[in-house]
């Protein structure tokens, strides 16, 4: 956690919003990501983009940029992570609202002043987009609605209201939303300094001490998938508990930690689950270890039928062994659907 401060000097004398955009070797995407950024309706906005020592034509590509367009500052610095990249933008940021895009995906022109008139009509302190997934490998774009369903849009919601749901009602990436930069400079908000799942920390805690939140029905972002050498390609399951870790550390400083225990265990509960299917054996068995040493002492809610027979499995031996080797786990989802249809179909006999 910062000292106060952490963001340059908001709302000065700046503009309305400073964009900003870690880049490391994105030569291929950079140029109409920040394209995408300076093209947007509110045009009282610094893009900062900051270099996270690039080898590849990604600094030639942000000189030619910036020197067309003032509103485009780059910072170059030595290589390190996305999360350093972020707060050193973050210093040097001047608006009264942030927000951050990685640089391999688009904001639609609209994004920043839609969203800045809705949390100064709301006076909302975080203002949440939903997204498109645009796969690079087929070229195949889809909006990402699944994870909206049942979510109510437009209305001014505050976090006390979600302790039960918080973590599992957004997602920790911070490219979807607009966050008061008043805010995070007097809660002393920053990103972590790992290689991915940097954002999650900060994104949570602005939710959990925003004053409200909205959350918009329109797909403002294209967030790109299957790129080489993105932070979400070169993810690591460590990197997502180191997060959660201090989330839990920052809601226990802040006396917050009873009030979102419970959604937050239920938020790494079904992280494991997800891990466990998705990851290779090896860091398989490293993720069900933590599963039942750390996260399932902590579960004390009700959890999906999948994610429960999950964590059924993994505290008994000879069923752990099994699961460590077992390639994909998606037969658990199916076996929690016909367990609820056969349980519903005896209820109304």
């Amino acid at each position: 956690m910062t000292a106060m401060g952490s963001v340059g000097n908001p709302g000065a004398t700046g503009p309305v919003v400073s964009v900003i955009i870690p880049v490391y070797n994105q030569q291929q995407y950079v140029r109409e990501c920040i394209e995408s950024v300076l093209a947007q309706t509110l045009e009282d906005i610094e893009v900062i983009c900051v270099d996270d020592g690039s080898t590849d034509a990604t600094p030639e590509i942000l000189a030619q940029m910036a020197a067309a367009d003032p509103r485009l500052v780059v910072l170059a610095r030595p290589h390190s992570n996305a999360g350093q990249a972020r707060n050193a933008g973050l210093k040097i940021a001047r608006g009264e609202y942030l927000s951050f895009l990685d640089s391999d995906d688009l904001f639609a022109p609209a994004m920043l002043e839609t969203l800045v008139a809705k949390a100064e009509e709301a006076d909302a302190d975080v203002v949440v987009a939903r997204w498109s997934v645009l796969d690079s490998a087929t070229g195949k774009k889809s909006d990402a609605d699944w994870f909206w369903a049942g979510k109510k849009f437009g209305e001014p919601v505050m976090a006390p209201g979600l302790r039960q749901s918080l973590f599992t009602d957004f997602v920790g990436w911070s490219w979807d939303k607009l966050v008061r930069a008043e805010l995070v400079a007097s809660k002393g908000l920053e990103f972590q300094s790992i290689a991915s799942t940097n954002d999650a920390c900060f994104v949570y805690m602005a939710l959990i001490l925003a004053n409200r939140i909205v959350v918009l029905p329109d797909h403002f972002v294209t967030h790109r998938t299957s790129v080489a050498g993105s932070i979400e390609a070169t993810r690591a399951w460590s990197n997502f508990f180191a997060a959660a870790e201090e989330i839990a550390t920052q809601l226990r400083a802040r006396g917050l930690w009873s009030d979102y225990a419970d959604s937050h265990a239920t938020w790494l509960a079904e992280r494991c689950l997800w891990d466990a299917r998705t990851l290779p054996s090896a860091q398989r068995r490293e993720v069900i270890a933590y599963a039942n040493d750390v996260v399932r002492p902590q579960l004390h809610t009700k959890l999906r039928p999948a994610t429960r027979i999950f964590f059924v499995l993994i505290h008994r031996a000879w069923t752990r062994r099994i699961l460590e080797f077992v390639i994909g786990l998606g037969w658990i989802e199916n076996v929690a659907v016909k367990l609820k249809r056969s349980l519903l179909a005896r209820s109304i006999q």
